[in-house]
């Protein structure tokens, strides 16, 4: 180390003429390592928007099959009674498969919500309203049905569940194309030398315009995943009710303490102000300075906290008899050990 360096910095490549500077060559690896990456969560996300058309084909074919069979049974075999069996099979069907399947889109939707705020840098809220029986109502399957149903976002997530399998997996599978056609004009033969150059011009700009083409899909997904500003009302409306409840709650159980904190200390000092006077009703006729102080002592108020009762119970025992006609014990008054276990 040169002594013209601070200790932790080290010396150029060739000497003196600064730190060391990153190969380019390592730059354009790591830029290009980056790119694939985003490339292949566009692939990723074009994966799961067709997984996202297998609950749309199963509710449709939940919805339109019974359909289909009433219909041909009233109108080529007029056979009513199984016509209305059908009917009732299809309707049992759908209360028994549709809420499933919504559960299922609804899943999707999340996890669009989250890919698009990791991947795509476009966070989305969920939508949702909380359940009815969060605020202590009863959860049956009837209430949990309602709840599903009326729910707007459960719609919206079924919308963009069909958009998404239809044409929003466009912008996922831009890069991913343009780099396949890329690499088929360099590697494929008896290709004219102009179609190599725009392919790998496209594969290029495909690379270079993968991230924008992943947040525009994420951009895409909020318009239609986002909560609506009703929703969001609603949601701000049952939060603050919520935090409402909890400092009531909260301000209720303080002052119930508060009310048996009082109610127990004007209680303990009730129970001394009654021991004090008996005390000083004993010794009224043998010692009237003693009882005189007793009594002054219950007509004072107290700053500070009342004493033990054991305590107490000696203090006064000492003051009400003369420490030389104590009888002699070894154990510990009857009143003063019931009181000081107490």
């Amino acid at each position: 180390m040169s002594a013209g360096y601070p200790p932790d910095r080290p010396e150029g490549p060739t000497g003196r003429d600064g730190p060391e500077r990153p190969v380019p060559l390592a730059d354009f690896l790591d830029w290009t390592r980056g790119r694939l990456v985003v490339v292949g969560r566009g692939l990723l996300l074009f994966a799961l928007a067709l997984a996202g058309l297998v609950p749309v084909l199963v509710l449709a074919a939940v919805l339109g099959l019974p359909l289909y069979g009433v219909v041909h049974l009233l109108v080529h075999s007029h056979q009513r009674n199984l016509a209305v069996a059908v009917g009732v099979l299809g309707v049992v069907t759908w209360l028994v498969a549709g809420p499933l399947i919504l559960l299922w889109v609804r899943n999707l939707a999340r996890l669009t919500r989250r890919l698009a705020g990791q991947w795509c840098g476009v966070p989305i809220t969920d939508p949702y309203l909380p359940p009815p029986w969060t605020d202590g109502g009863k959860a049956g399957p009837r209430r949990w049905l309602t709840w599903l149903l009326s729910d707007r976002a459960t719609w919206r997530d079924l919308l963009w569940v069909a958009v998404n399998g239809c044409v929003g997996w466009i912008l996922d599978i831009i890069p991913a194309g343009l780099l396949v056609l890329g690499l088929a004009g360099v590697f494929l033969p008896y290709v004219q030398l102009s179609w190599r150059v725009v392919a790998i011009g496209g594969a290029a700009f495909g690379l270079w315009a993968a991230p924008w083409l992943l947040r525009g899909y994420g951009v895409v997904a909020r318009s239609m995943l986002a909560p609506t500003r009703q929703a969001e009302l609603a949601l701000r409306v049952r939060q603050l009710a919520q935090t409402r409840t909890e400092a009531i709650d909260t301000s209720a159980a303080e002052i119930r303490r508060i009310e048996r904190d009082l109610h127990d200390g004007a209680q303990a000092r009730l129970v001394a102000m009654g021991m004090t006077l008996d005390a000083a009703g004993q010794v009224i006729d043998d010692n009237p300075e003693a009882a005189r102080a007793l009594l002054y002592e219950a007509r004072t108020p107290r700053s500070r906290p009342w004493p033990s009762c054991a305590r107490w119970c000696a203090a006064s025992t000492r003051r009400c008899w003369p420490t030389a006609a104590w009888p002699t014990r070894s154990r510990p008054w009857p009143w003063t050990a019931r009181c000081g276990s107490a």
